[in-house]
């Protein structure tokens, strides 16, 4: 499953995201490239991922473990720590911050970084392709503004940890991702998707013509939006996030109109899973980024819990979830 993904060749980069802190993204990451080591990989984190301790928990976090010839993102004091054991291929300032492409000429341990902005990781992923790489893993978040979520990415690992919460918790959690990903991408044409996906506006399409709106988001714009979807259009496109808050407010006028709603990606609708089975039921949703999980990863161990709850945690989500296949990242760490 995980080797017949990453060997795939339309398949260029990887988003790891958990659900989580401790969601196992650095050790699933470290098991992807021990895998294929032979693979010309290139990785890079949304944030700083492979040191040695959490920063705020103060618990150990394995590093991230390269193979020779990789490629990866990094500050100056890693390239300082490193030494010969890296020849430096490039580097830019990102928002004032000297970042590096290396390579790694020998088996490493290190830490990887990228920048913060969206716009900026994207740069640095096709960066690092053009120096070589074949493959991208990007270490990223689960945030509806994420790399994760961009058409850039071909493919997303999703990291289900024990330390989200209660197994019921983590159960329901999944059964509402699961409903974003089977959230079906708008056909539409490549101008129109550009047009849309750069829209900061309430767009609605009339007799198969799209109209801009003046509404930038429904916060305190309900009745701009309740006057546009009186007029009965064809589809609605929201570009900016649906909240429960808004939901609880504007779902009797989403209600009354049923027809179509486009958002950029499913990740704007931060609903609950009962709220994204309301909405579905009364609307056709649609989105221009599919939410394109994959693989779900499950990680049993939690800071604090004993091998008997990760054996309870491993049989209580895939007896509840059935249909959906996992991998276990701490197996794939002992193999």
């Amino acid at each position: 499953m995980l080797d017949r993904l990453i060997s795939t060749k339309a398949v260029k980069t990887i988003a790891l995201v958990g659900i989580s802190k401790n969601s196992g993204k650095t050790t699933l990451l470290n098991g992807i490239l021990r895998l294929k080591p032979q693979l010309k990989w290139a990785v890079m984190s949304t944030g700083l991922d492979g040191e040695t301790q959490d920063r705020l928990f103060k618990t150990p976090k394995p590093r991230v473990l390269l193979p020779q010839d990789s490629l990866f993102c990094a500050d100056t004091p890693c390239l300082e720590g490193h030494g010969s054991k890296v020849s430096i291929l490039g580097g830019e300032s990102f928002s004032g911050r000297k970042l590096w492409y290396l390579k790694a000429e020998e088996e490493l341990e290190t830490e990887i970084t990228g920048p913060s902005n969206v716009r900026e990781q994207i740069r640095t992923a096709k960066a690092m392709q053009a120096l070589g790489a074949k493959k991208v893993l990007i270490d990223g978040s689960l945030d509806r503004k994420s790399i994760a979520f961009e058409d850039s990415v071909q493919a997303i690992i999703l990291c289900i940890g024990a330390s989200y919460g209660t197994g019921e918790e983590i159960v329901q959690e999944i059964k509402r991702l699961n409903l974003m990903i089977g959230i079906p991408a708008l056909p539409v044409s490549v101008s129109m998707y550009r047009r849309l996906k750069e829209s900061d506006v309430l767009m609605y399409q009339k007799g198969g013509r799209w109209h801009s709106s003046e509404v930038e988001s429904l916060i305190n714009r309900e009745d701009e939006t309740r006057n546009i979807l009186a007029t009965k259009p064809d589809a609605i496109y929201i570009p900016t996030g649906y909240t429960s808050m808004l939901h609880a407010r504007m779902y009797p006028v989403l209600k009354a109109y049923g027809g179509d709603i486009i958002f950029r990606h499913p990740q704007c609708l931060a609903l609950t899973k009962a709220e994204l089975e309301q909405l579905r039921l009364h609307c056709r949703i649609h989105c221009l980024i599919p939410f394109r999980v994959k693989l779900f990863a499950l990680n049993p161990w939690a800071v604090g819990k004993s091998p008997q709850d990760a054996n309870r945690f491993r049989a209580l989500i895939r007896e509840s979830c059935p249909d959906q296949q996992f991998i276990d990242i701490m197996e794939l760490h002992h193999e």
